[in-house]
């Protein structure tokens, strides 16, 4: 099983591997062989394009996680302030 990454076409190489060596190419995402004489990388786009949607999801989860975080710390930094004001009125 060849696992592509990266951001340029693989197809063309991945065609010219079938053509040289006698191989055959499954694209995963179409089940559909790939056409050593006539390659269609309409599959590596679908796949590309899904991947960085959730890619980007996935970073805006991040930073709402961290912005999440940093508004914990800020409250808690609030009410241990007001506890030790408290204390310090009452003491």
């Amino acid at each position: 099983m060849l696992h592509v990454r990266g951001e340029g076409n693989p197809v063309p190489a991945i065609a010219r591997l079938c053509q040289e060596t006698g191989w055959f190419a499954l694209d995963m995402s179409s089940a559909e062989f790939l056409e050593p004489a006539n390659p269609n990388s309409s599959g590596w786009e679908a796949f590309r394009d899904f991947r960085d949607t959730v890619a980007s999801q996935s970073e805006a989860s991040a930073e709402e996680a961290r912005s999440g975080i940093n508004w914990t710390v800020v409250i808690i930094a609030v009410l241990l302030g007001l506890v030790i004001t408290i204390v310090k009125l009452v003491g």
